[in-house]
């Protein structure tokens, strides 16, 4: 299978394979990119959730601080002289001034106490001694029930002056610490009072986790074993669920289709348990479009370097394209390069030296194209030479001598006539050399042509030859002019019955030489040169007379020389263009 998909990618076109390999490095760089950013979220979470439990775990540390202060108060308060002597006073004097001035000491005391120590969340704070009770000022609003006041005293009492906390009212009360006074001097260690301090866990809490505001929803659960001490009130599941729900130290949990993270652990120096809880569908949902952006600015790049891949691969294949498209001309004969191509001479890459490498050898083989073609007109003509040779040119002229003293002597002029320009016509025509050949031999070819195709069409033919004699010395190449008369005499008598008027003219044009010959009767084809040579139409006759002026005149004068055709004024026209140079028409002579 292997082997059959590596066989048809070799024949997939350059252009999809450049795209296909740019495509497969993209994926891979994608999958990198999206595999690292996983990486890099995953870690960045495990980070976060470190990060946020350590932030939340420091609100049990302040808890622990804070009721640590509490029981800091208490003691002090125990140990406190002012305390010891004056609740002394209060529970043994009988003495109305004693009493009262006791009470208003132990009034100034708790109150002192209560404004060091009301930072600690105290939303109420009282010294009860029988039926007398002393509470701080600020929170003379503030009762307790008799059945709660009698508990806590009992709990007290029961702890021998223990402090003690009591949680069994955590979430309708609030987090109660007591404390029996005991006397402590004369070591009698008798029954002074209660101290009854209720901290509102709400604020507790609330204040504890203040550095935490930028977390919104925030939940706190405290227990004791299975007993919830407090649960915030804006929690709607059961906080045993949730307690059960966290299995670590920190973690995610569901709660209302909802996502919190929980820290769950001791508070330091009690045996409290507590879970913080804070919203994360914040910190989800951001690192949710964090990680989406990613992915997107990854798609973005992918279809970014895609587009831009294949616009540099275009930018390479076409040229490539370019390439391809002159081969294929050039194997179809087209042997000259197009122009609409751009010019590579000047690129010094792969593309361009292909391409100048590739002109060179059209050049080239162009070159020994028109080489070859040379030499095939060469052995052409030698071949004819030799036909020509197997006729002994004197025994024709002699035999048309004969025929022309028999002529005069019975009077027959006009085939006299006849047979001297047919002698005239063969002795211009089997000439071997071509050296020297001038427009003046190509006219006396013409006018003993045309003497004897006066006699065969008579009136119906009429011709001017209007040549300046500063251009009948010109060279020009051997039977250019007669063969194109024979073909206007061919198509414009032959096949009509009209009269055929032939002029041949010649001009100069920025040192050119244009003869031109026209005749009435026949039209040419549009663009029959270019047709006859492109093999759109096949010669038949005369046609191969046409080229091969055409291409006898390229090959001595060269490519920009050559045959014209042409319609106009209901003439056919052809004209040859051939070089002039003044100073090289002095008289030549030939030798016939």
């Amino acid at each position: 299978m292997f082997k059959q998909l590596r066989n048809r990618f070799k024949n997939i076109r350059l252009r999809k394979k450049f795209i296909y390999i740019v495509s497969l490095c993209v994926l891979i760089i994608a999958n990198v990119a999206v595999f690292c950013i996983n990486a890099v979220s995953n870690y960045s979470k495990k980070e976060l959730y470190k990060s946020v439990a350590a932030t939340l775990s420091y609100s049990a540390a302040e808890i622990s601080a804070s009721l640590g202060n509490l029981n800091t108060m208490a003691d002090m308060f125990l140990g406190d002289s002012a305390v010891q002597s004056n609740s002394s006073i209060l529970k043994c004097s009988d003495d109305a001034a004693g009493y009262t001035k006791a009470y208003q000491n132990l009034y100034s005391i708790v109150n002192d106490y209560y404004y060091n120590f009301h930072k600690n969340n105290i939303q109420y704070m009282a010294f009860y001694q029988n039926n007398t009770i002393i509470k701080a000022t600020t929170l003379n609003n503030i009762s307790l029930s008799d059945d709660l006041t009698s508990s806590l005293i009992e709990a007290a009492v029961k702890n021998n002056g223990k402090t003690y906390w009591i949680t069994n009212y955590g979430n309708s009360e609030g987090l109660f610490v007591v404390k029996e006074i005991r006397r402590t001097n004369l070591s009698r260690l008798d029954y002074l009072g209660v101290l009854i301090v209720d901290i509102s866990i709400d604020e507790l809490i609330k204040e504890s986790a203040s550095f935490t505001s930028n977390y919104e929803d925030m939940f706190y659960i405290l227990y004791h074993g299975n007993d919830i001490i407090y649960n915030s009130k804006n929690l709607q599941e059961n906080a045993n669920e949730i307690i059960n729900k966290v299995s670590g130290d920190y973690g995610l949990v569901k709660i209302d289709k909802h996502a919190y993270f929980a820290v769950k652990g001791i508070i330091p120096n009690y045996e409290w348990g507590y879970i913080c809880l804070v919203s994360y569908d914040t910190v989800t949902n951001a690192l949710t479009f964090s990680r989406n952006i990613c992915f997107l600015v990854v798609i973005l790049s992918i279809i970014v370097a895609v587009i831009l891949s294949s616009t540099l691969v275009d930018s390479i294949t076409k040229h490539l394209g370019y390439l391809i498209q002159k081969m294929q001309s050039f194997g179809n004969n087209i042997t000259v390069v197009s122009q609409h191509y751009p010019d590579y001479s000047s690129r010094s890459d792969e593309i361009g030296i292909l391409h100048q490498q590739f002109d060179k050898m059209t050049n080239a083989v162009n070159e020994l194209i028109e080489q070859n073609f040379v030499k095939e007109l060469l052995v052409k003509d030698a071949e004819l030479r030799a036909l020509e040779n197997q006729i002994n040119p004197h025994f024709l002229y002699n035999t048309l001598t004969s025929i022309i003293w028999r002529a005069n002597a019975i009077g027959e002029t006009q085939i006299s006539e006849m047979v001297d320009s047919l002698g005239k016509m063969m002795r211009i025509t089997l000439t071997l050399s071509d050296d020297g050949f001038t427009i003046a031999r190509e006219l006396e070819l013409i006018n003993s042509y045309m003497t004897i195709q006066s006699f065969r069409y008579e009136e119906r033919l009429k011709y001017r030859i209007d040549i300046p004699t500063e251009y009948k010395n010109v060279v020009i190449s051997k039977l250019c002019i007669q063969p194109l008369i024979e073909n206007s005499i061919h198509y414009a008598l032959e096949e009509n019955i009209e009269v055929c008027f032939i002029t041949v003219a010649a001009r100069t044009i920025d040192a050119q030489l244009i003869i031109k010959i026209a005749n009435t009767g026949s039209q040419f084809e549009n663009n029959l040169l270019e047709r006859l040579r492109s093999g759109e139409v096949k010669p038949h006759g005369h046609g191969i007379g046409l080229l091969n002026i055409d291409n006898r005149l390229k090959l001595q004068f060269g490519a920009k020389y050559g045959l014209h055709l042409y319609n106009s004024d209901n003439l056919a026209i052809v004209e040859i263009n051939i070089p002039y140079d003044k100073e090289d028409t002095d008289v030549k002579t030939y030798n016939s």
